[in-house]
């Protein structure tokens, strides 16, 4: 989201196969993190002048794996993969940030929700900038407020 406004929704299918969690969240992070790289180029193509990305997840093990690095990686694609996100995480290309899976916006666009959650997302989706204890719009209020 750049100035509370969503300018990528994107579902893709995983590239390989992961045998748990964490790994299947390395394998959507580091196609996020390519994407995200190249918004960064070019948003600074256009003149503006960008800030550290931040990048939210709901995986405590995934955010230990891809920015101290370690772990046990079952072949030499995930040890790619992580070394990829290690490498542009320690260059200062993004941060990470956890936030519970309860506050991610992101599961708005991939997961049928009910209820309050529902709610609560599709406002801040569709005023962009109320207050919301959703993940990326904390403490941010809309104009008029």
């Amino acid at each position: 989201m750049v100035g509370g406004t969503a300018i990528e929704c994107i579902t893709r299918k995983q590239k390989c196969i992961a045998r748990d969690s964490t790994e299947a969240e390395m394998v959507a992070l580091e196609g996020l993190v390519l994407d995200v790289e190249w918004h960064c180029e070019w948003f600074k193509g256009q003149g503006y002048e960008m800030k550290r990305p931040l990048i939210f997840q709901d995986n405590t093990s995934t955010i230990t794996l891809v920015t101290k690095g370690g772990g046990k990686m079952r072949n030499k694609t995930m040890r790619v993969k992580q070394a990829v996100i290690l490498e542009g995480y320690k260059n200062g290309d993004y941060e990470f940030k956890y936030v519970p899976t309860e506050d991610m916006i992101a599961d708005m666009y991939n997961k049928p929700l009910s209820g309050m959650k529902y709610y609560r997302f599709k406002k801040v989706i569709m005023i962009g900038g109320q207050e919301s204890k959703a993940a990326g719009v904390r403490g941010i209020k809309a104009k008029n407020d």
